[in-house]
């Protein structure tokens, strides 16, 4: 899935067939998409740590906020 609105859609993305989940990391991404590299490394931690029966922990209301202060105050050093 990829974007942040409500046209955001399903798209495919290939190269990745075949491969296993859990050894992709962020440089398996395309290098011009700094997100979907993070949500590809994000994953492959996921999966490992799902088949090794370890809990998921969902992040807290007060993590997110902290994520997306941080995205915010990125950008604008970077602007």
């Amino acid at each position: 899935m990829e974007g942040v609105t409500a046209f955001a859609g399903i798209k495919p993305l290939d190269g990745f067939e075949g491969r296993y989940i859990g050894s992709l990391t962020a440089a398996d991404g395309p290098k011009n998409h700094k997100n979907l590299c993070r949500a590809i490394e994000d994953a492959a931690l996921t999966y490992r740590k799902y088949t090794n029966g370890e809990i998921i922990e969902e992040p807290t209301a007060f993590q997110k906020t902290e994520s997306a202060i941080r995205g915010l105050l990125r950008r604008k050093a970077s602007a």
